[in-house]
């Protein structure tokens, strides 16, 4: 009898059918030779091989040279248990693909095997190393600014990390001050008005908040800090906490250095969005793409009786969320046509986007823009209509809303109109004033026209030299 850790199928004609439509690349080969024994539709199509030629190879066939003694090794002997990992594995054109391995001991046709189903994670794999990479660096960007206090705070205010700047200005170490709250920088009379939660909140509620006051070092000197404190937030919307700019002004003004670092920072991450946002697009989705089309091609070649249609049908449509899930993200991140085709097209697609989503009645005047712009003033444009039109759709429950984009004198013009519920002067919500701060970030003016029941006006004018 077999024993209880291996599983007898010495009949494999009811589960041909499975073994076929499966979407993964399957493998069986006997453990004392490592001769494959049979393998599915999915590793013919994965390897470039045909059946009867995979079926007279070993499984070392399918690995690049150089990883074949080690694989021996890892193979050999009665308790060899590979469960599952990661390998290079080779196909008939020489190219290589990193494997994800998933290995099942069995009893086939009387011969003690193993079933192999393998995953291409090459994109995948890539696109980890691609993020974290993208993480280092900016981190290795934050930690060589050394005249700049640059730290995060939790949603409570309490320190998360801590640049090389920081602890020159403020005199902790990381392992002294993480964990700490923040209020510990602010002077007894600040703290007595309750200044750091008040900066917090509206910081939350304006998008960003700047502040300039004395701040206490950790051997109790003070210094005279300008300071920027913005929310960070995820996809979602939720709160993940604040990022925190300090700069010491004691032996002056710096604000001009603040803008430029600002600037310096924001580009920097424009530019890392950018390549993710293609990354996901180029890569992950085209691979997502491939796989719903073998499923599809899997469940037309299945009889709708036989048991594996429903589930395929099933997992086509969990890969068709998934595709439209890697788009929203993407387009999220960086919209690549912003890129590809400019910022008329760009205006375009998010009116379109937005007229499904949202119901709203949306018209787009954009034909008296210049053909090419800054790549700054043009990624601000696209970003405030994106952020006025949601202002339109959450807060002002409009029905209908124009955009007009034009360029007057030697800048650029937008308004964006709708027919909203309006609201009172001073009012302004967060939407608003990060249509304001990103107008101002770039030198430019910003104005709202709105009363009661009439509708709102928000005027940007961003300089454009010719």
């Amino acid at each position: 009898m077999p024993s209880n850790r291996t599983r007898s199928v010495s009949d494999t004609r009811a589960y041909r059918a499975v073994f076929e439509a499966h979407p993964q690349p399957i493998l069986i080969w006997d453990r004392a030779s490592f001769a494959i024994l049979d393998a599915n539709a999915a590793a013919v199509k994965q390897y470039g091989y045909r059946r009867d030629q995979l079926k007279a190879m070993t499984i070392m066939d399918i690995r690049p040279p150089a990883e074949v003694p080690r694989m021996k090794r890892l193979l050999s002997g009665r308790k060899a248990r590979i469960k599952e990992g990661v390998f290079l594995h080779r196909k008939k054109n020489g190219a290589c693909f990193e494997a994800a391995v998933n290995t099942h001991w069995l009893t086939y046709l009387g011969r003690r095997a193993a079933l192999a189903i393998i995953r291409d994670v090459t994109v995948h794999n890539k696109t980890k190393r691609a993020l974290h990479d993208s993480e280092q660096r900016l981190r290795s960007l934050v930690d060589a600014v050394k005249d700049y206090a640059i730290f995060t705070l939790d949603p409570n205010g309490v320190v998360t990390s801590w640049n090389e700047g920081a602890r020159r200005l403020k005199g902790y170490r990381d392992t002294e001050i993480i964990g700490r709250h923040f209020s510990v920088f602010y002077t007894p009379a600040d703290l007595g008005r309750g200044l750091p939660g008040k900066l917090l909140r509206r910081a939350l509620a304006q998008g960003r908040v700047e502040d300039r006051g004395w701040r206490v070092r950790k051997d109790g000197t003070r210094f005279h800090a300008d300071v920027v404190i913005s929310p960070i937030k995820d996809e979602a919307g939720r709160l993940r906490g604040f990022a925190k700019v300090t700069r010491d002004m004691t032996q002056g003004d710096h604000a001009a250095e603040a803008v430029t670092l600002s600037r310096g920072i924001v580009r920097a991450e424009e530019a890392e969005r950018r390549r993710v946002a293609r990354e996901l697009h180029d890569g992950v989705n085209q691979l997502l793409a491939v796989a719903k089309f073998r499923f599809q091609d899997a469940e037309e070649r299945l009889l709708a009786s036989q048991p594996a249609h429903a589930t395929i049908i099933e997992a086509r449509g969990i890969l068709e969320s998934a595709i439209q899930e890697v788009r929203r993200i993407s387009h999220n991140l960086r919209p690549l046509v912003l890129d590809e085709l400019g910022l008329k097209a760009a205006l375009r697609g998010a009116c379109t986007a937005f007229r499904r989503s949202s119901g709203l009645s949306v018209r787009l005047d954009a034909a008296r823009l210049p053909v090419t712009l800054p790549e700054e003033v043009e990624l601000t444009l696209y970003r405030i209509v994106q952020e006025a039109l949601t202002n339109a759709a959450r807060h002002a429950e409009a029905r209908r809303v124009s955009v007009v984009a034009l360029r007057r004198g030697n800048g650029i013009q937008l308004t964006v109109r709708d027919d909203g519920k309006g609201f009172t002067p001073g009012d302004e919500g967060s939407g608003l004033n990060n249509i304001r701060e990103r107008a101002h970030f770039l030198g430019g003016r910003c104005d709202f026209q709105s009363r009661r029941g009439h509708g709102t006006a928000v005027r940007v004018t961003l300089p454009a030299p010719r």
